[in-house]
């Protein structure tokens, strides 16, 4: 693995999207695909970017979020939707906590919202903040929706 950090994605029918996701995170120790039921080529597209792939589509979203941290192999859970990439910038500060042991187990990623092509900065669109980088062994389980 190199880094301990896993990258979980959910997906059903991201056949346009997850290409450039995955490739985003080629600096992850493992990607992780729940997929949750896609007719579409989302599963192959996956398989050949050496993502590790499962089919889980019981429950809901949290469910899947939950399978995706069981079965995560990293000390460090990242989440990430099909449809977002994770910048340069950002790779590089996940990087820096990740390697320190500050004593934070959860980070909130501020998300940079973009509908129809413009970046949205205003009436509460930024910062979005996310929970999205956590380490694995204070993760509890994700509930709801």
């Amino acid at each position: 693995m190199k880094n301990n950090i896993s990258a979980i994605i959910i997906t059903k029918n991201e056949e346009k999207k997850l290409g450039e996701c995955i490739d985003s995170l080629s600096w992850v120790g493992e990607v992780l695909v729940i997929d949750t039921g896609s007719v579409d080529k989302t599963i192959q597209i996956a398989t050949r970017k050496k993502a590790i792939v499962t089919s889980y589509d019981k429950g809901g979203f949290s469910d899947w979020r939950n399978q995706g941290a069981r079965e995560a192999k990293g000390d460090w859970l990242l989440y990430v939707d099909a449809d977002e990439r994770v910048t340069p910038l950002l790779r590089k500060e996940i990087l820096k906590v990740t390697k320190k042991d500050s004593g934070i187990t959860l980070y909130a990623i501020p998300r940079r919202n973009i509908i129809l092509g413009k970046e949205m900065k205003h009436g509460g669109w930024w910062p979005d903040y996310v929970k999205r980088l956590m380490k694995k062994d204070s993760f509890v389980k994700w509930e709801g929706g």
